[in-house]
């Protein structure tokens, strides 16, 4: 059996790197689990949490716990195969309001791997009306962070109702599945990022980061949600990949 993927974590931080991805052997991933978490009308950043301490229980599976007296906690574990890892998210609302929707900002980038960073979106995919589409040709909204964009989710409530995400002010007026990938150079290879179920997608060209936010949906206080995203990092097609995504996820 392929060895799993390795995680190293940030010390005392959300994140770390993933290495030993079998489709780039020799390059990493950078990975913060979140940046930042819960209520979208009112989001806690990492810096709210003081020391995150990371526990590998098993190869390939990690997990870490975290609180905001009065506002929140959550468990992430992070589960990794040798081309995927599995973020599944238990979350709290320990404050004294319903949020309409909670949520986690899971920041995932490829900029360490020279194999499939793509500062001009010319490699990275998003389906739209059931087609695959490339993100550089699709209508963009320009806000004071050019090389940032949003995207409306299929079943998901408009980005313009979740506070979070549209003070960015950059979500051109399409609706999308609840995935973002990126080819690697020479077409072999894909990484990719789904949540199940996604709430909104967020793309960074300068970072090149993709995100596909988790809905916890609505939660009153002292209740619990659980969420999964899973990233891909495959040697595969688009379209092999996303019959595989379809069949595991969906």
């Amino acid at each position: 059996m392929t060895a799993p993927m390795r995680f190293v974590p940030f010390l005392g931080r959300m994140g770390g790197q993933l290495l030993d991805a079998a489709a780039f052997p020799g390059e990493s991933f950078d990975l913060n689990i979140p940046e930042q978490i819960g209520d979208v009308a009112q989001m806690t950043a990492e810096g709210s949490f003081g020391r995150i301490d990371w526990l590998e229980r098993t190869p390939g599976e990690w997990t870490c716990t975290a609180r905001a007296t009065g506002e929140l906690s959550y468990e992430v574990t992070l589960l990794l195969t040798h081309d995927t890892a599995d973020i599944r998210i238990l979350l709290t609302n320990e404050s004294g309001r319903d949020w309409q929707h909670g949520t986690a900002f899971n920041h995932f980038a490829t900029h360490d791997c020279p194999s499939a960073r793509d500062f001009e979106s010319v490699r990275h995919w998003i389906r739209v009306d059931g087609v695959f589409r490339r993100l550089h040709e699709l209508q963009r909204v320009f806000s004071s962070r050019p090389g940032v964009q949003l995207f409306n989710v299929v079943g998901a409530p408009p980005v313009s109702q979740i506070p979070f995400a549209n003070s960015f002010q950059a979500t051109p007026d399409f609706t999308a599945e609840g995935w973002l990938a990126v080819q690697s150079r020479d077409g072999t290879c894909l990484i990719a990022i789904v949540s199940k179920p996604a709430l909104f997608l967020f793309q960074n060209s300068e970072f090149n980061c993709i995100h596909s936010a988790p809905d916890f949906g609505k939660l009153v206080p002292g209740q619990m949600s659980e969420t999964q995203t899973r990233i891909y990092i495959v040697q595969s097609s688009l379209k092999d990949w996303y019959k595989r995504m379809r069949d595991e996820l969906f």
